[in-house]
C-alpha cells in the first residue's frame, strides 16, 4: 500500500461505506474529529493536485496563489491555512513521506539509530517500487518540476532540512543522547538521508530513461556502498 493510499479519503463508494461503518461504532466526539480530519485531508489533496497541474501546465513562477485557489474551488485564505507558500502546496508528497517516517518510528524503536532509520526508510521507499503506484507517480511529477523550478527546489530543500532536524531530535530522545553534543543522532540522520536522496535521484533518472528499478533496492545498495548496515542486518 502506498504512502498516499495509507492516508486515503472516503472518495469512492467502497471506501465511503467503510467510513460509514466506522462512524456508526465510534463515540460522537471521535466521529466528529474523524470527519474533520478526512475533510481537511481531502481539501489538502485537492489544493495540492491543483497546484501540481498548474505548475506543470504554465510553470511554477507563472502560477499565482489565487489561480491555485480557483482551480481547487477554495479561497486563497484556505490555501494559506493549509500551506504556507504556493510551492509547499505541490510538495504534499514530501509531507506524506515525513508523516510515514514518523509513524514508523513510533512503532519500532528497538534498534540502534542507523539500523532503525534504515528500516524506516526502507519501509517507506518500498511503497514506491518501480514507479507504478499513485505515491510514486506523484513523487516523479514533483521531482521533474524541481529540476526546472529553483523556487520549488529551494522549498523542497527547506522541508528536507526541517524533517532532518525533527528526526535528529526523535533519534536523540529514543537513544537518550544530546542532539547537540553527541555524534550518533546527527550522523545517523545525515548518512541515511543522503543515501535516500541519492537513491531517489537515481530512481527517478532510471525511470525516465526506461530502465526502472525498485526504490528500496537502490536504497539498500546505497547503504552497502557507504558501509552502513542494510535493513535487517
Amino acid at each position: 500500500m502506498s504512502v498516499v493510499a495509507d492516508m486515503a479519503m472516503c472518495d469512492n463508494v467502497a471506501v465511503a461505506d467503510m467510513c460509514e461503518e466506522e462512524v456508526a461504532v465510534t463515540p460522537e466526539g471521535s466521529t466528529r474529529s474523524g470527519l474533520r480530519e478526512r475533510r481537511r485531508r481531502s481539501t489538502r489533496d485537492e489544493i495540492s493536485a491543483a497546484a501540481l497541474d498548474l505548475f506543470e501546465s504554465q510553470g511554477v513562477e507563472a502560477t499565482t496563489l489565487e489561480q491555485i485557489a480557483r482551480a481547487a474551488d477554495v479561497s486563497a485564505r484556505t490555501v494559506l491555512r493549509h500551506f504556507p507558500t504556493k510551492e509547499d502546496a505541490a510538495l504534499l508528497i514530501h509531507q506524506d513521506f515525513a508523516d510515514a517516517l514518523e509513524a514508523r518510528l513510533a512503532r519500532d524503536s528497538g534498534h540502534p539509530p542507523m539500523a532503525l532509520l534504515a528500516l524506516v526508510y526502507s519501509d517507506v521507499l518500498g511503497t514506491y517500487g518501480t514507479g507504478d503506484g499513485p505515491a510514486a507517480r506523484q513523487m516523479l511529477r514533483v521531482c521533474q518540476l524541481m529540476t526546472v523550478s529553483p523556487a520549488l527546489h529551494t522549498a523542497g530543500l527547506r522541508l528536507d532540512a526541517e524533517q532532518s532536524k525533527r528526526l535528529v531530535e526523535r533519534i536523540a530522545k529514543i537513544t537518550g543522547t544530546d542532539p547537540e553534543l553527541d555524534l550518533e543522532p546527527r550522523l545517523a540522520v545525515e548518512i541515511t538521508t543522503a543515501a535516500v536522496r541519492v537513491a531517489l535521484e537515481v530512481w527517478v533518472t532510471r525511470i525516465r530513461r526506461g530502465n526502472p528499478v525498485d526504490a528500496r533496492e537502490l536504497f539498500t545498495q546505497a547503504l552497502r556502498i557507504i558501509h552502513a548496515p542494510p535493513p535487517g542486518e
